[in-house]
């Protein structure tokens, strides 16, 4: 079990600005944020090579002179996670379960809140330094959605629905 608490202040963040003379899209270090929030989570082993896990964080970003939440700044972030071996623990299936809290946009909207499932089949050690994975994300095909940034005419950019990975690892 774990518990972690933090607060920061950062002076001259940098940011993207148009610029009135030509109206391009430039860096500036001008804002100064602060930020403060809690993470608690715990993990335990299952069966020599499976684990449980989950973990919540609570978190508030906001500019340090107005106290305005900053933009793309989740208020809750949770995981989950269970993964048990299967065939001598050569085997691993594991299910996650990943939680956004909705995010304010530049234009003041917001995102919706998202729950997104993930599946991984983990081989290891069939053959002595081979690590095979097959990772299916967004295994719901859920609406993923993050705000645009001032070089997007995007209020909310809708993300990529389901992908898959697979990943070979060989150990010498």
């Amino acid at each position: 079990m774990f518990a972690s608490g933090y607060y920061y202040e950062v002076s001259d963040l940098i940011s993207q600005v148009t610029d009135p003379a030509d109206n391009l899209i430039v860096f500036k270090n001008l804002e100064r944020v602060a930020a403060k929030g809690m993470e608690i989570g715990a993990r335990t082993r299952i069966m020599d090579r499976g684990n449980f896990s989950v973990s919540y964080s609570l978190q508030r970003a906001e500019d340090a002179l107005t106290g305005i939440e900053l933009n793309n700044s989740p208020r809750h972030l949770g995981k989950v996670h269970l993964s048990v071996p299967v065939l001598k623990n050569y085997l691993i299936p594991g299910m996650s379960m990943r939680y956004r809290s909705s995010v304010k946009t530049l234009a003041g909207n917001k995102t919706d809140d998202q729950f997104v499932f993930d599946f991984t089949l983990l081989s290891m050690e069939w053959i002595k330094g081979l690590e095979l994975s097959a990772s299916i994300y967004n295994l719901l095909n859920k609406r993923i959605e993050n705000p645009g940034a001032v070089e997007h005419l995007q209020d909310i950019i809708e993300l990529n629905g389901r992908s898959f990975q697979f990943k070979i690892t060989y150990r010498f």
